[in-house]
């Protein structure tokens, strides 16, 4: 079975983060199972369905085209949610640039991509994270201008990214003098990047960590930046669940789902981390 997904991501880590980020409102209303009845999880109700974003991205989100299944970590639990809240769970398949931006106009109630956890995110959305993660880049071996995360930070150095994606926000902020070429993420973008590191049209670039074994088998003209990836990587952020910010009942939907579903979480890491889901 070929699956989906998006290549260019930050690595996997199989710990978890345990903390929310953003406030936990105060409730105010009623409150089933010990959700609390606010403004969102009354409209989740009354309409019977939990609105989901998703964005291609394993192992959080995948794509089986012969059924046109979602699958992954942040589905499962996605399904998690509803299932608390009594409803059925709609997948909204949302471009990573206008994720949160759906969040704020209520085309979703919440985004199960597994975005990461920057400043600019967490001033307009809450965000819980439910697992870690690092990054690693791709060049050309036979491009001397890159060899180490040192050598990123420079004006001759260009940078291949997904733009409106966590890596993007967080490369702006460590390698502010790096030329950034960017697009938006599309059907048939998943290998956009590489294809324009190995044209020469970018340097390098970033890509989640958990694919090094794919990524040596099937581009052996690449090197990997830092060469023993995954063992180190470069950003560390949280993978999180969003959700429109202030919202009681949210908060404390994901809060509490995370933390019975934990073992079901990282088992799903694992699960969907394996090469067999990886490779299309």
């Amino acid at each position: 079975m070929r699956k989906h997904f998006r290549t260019v991501a930050l690595g996997v880590a199989v710990a978890v983060a345990v903390a929310g980020c953003g406030s936990a409102p105060s409730a105010t209303g009623g409150s089933v199972d010990g959700i609390p009845d606010s403004p969102v999880v009354k409209r989740v109700k009354e309409a019977g369905v939990l609105k989901a974003g998703v964005a291609l991205f394993l192992p959080f989100v995948g794509l089986d085209p012969a059924t046109g299944e979602y699958f992954g970590t942040g589905v499962d639990l996605g399904k998690r949610m509803a299932e608390k809240l009594g409803v059925k769970l709609e997948i909204v398949p949302t471009d990573w640039d206008v994720m949160v931006a759906s969040l704020q106009s209520s085309k979703i109630d919440v985004a199960i991509a597994g975005l990461f956890v920057t400043p600019e995110r967490l001033e307009v959305v809450d965000m819980y994270p439910y697992s870690t993660m690092g990054t690693c880049w791709l060049a050309l071996k036979t491009n001397d201008k890159v060899g180490t995360l040192a050598d990123l930070n420079s004006p001759d150095v260009t940078m291949a990214q997904q733009e409106g994606g966590g890596t993007y926000q967080l490369s702006l902020a460590r390698y502010p003098k790096a030329k950034q070429l960017t697009r938006l993420v599309g059907a048939g973008a998943e290998f956009a990047n590489i294809t324009e590191v190995k044209g020469g049209q970018a340097d390098v670039a970033p890509f989640d960590s958990v694919w090094v074994p794919v990524l040596q088998a099937d581009y052996p003209e690449l090197k990997i930046i830092p060469e023993d990836c995954p063992k180190t990587t470069d950003f560390t952020a949280g993978i999180s669940t969003a959700y429109p910010k202030g919202d009681a009942g949210m908060h404390q939907l994901v809060q509490v789902t995370v933390a019975v579903y934990r073992d079901e979480i990282e088992a799903n890491l694992r699960k969907y981390s394996a090469v067999e889901y990886l490779r299309p």
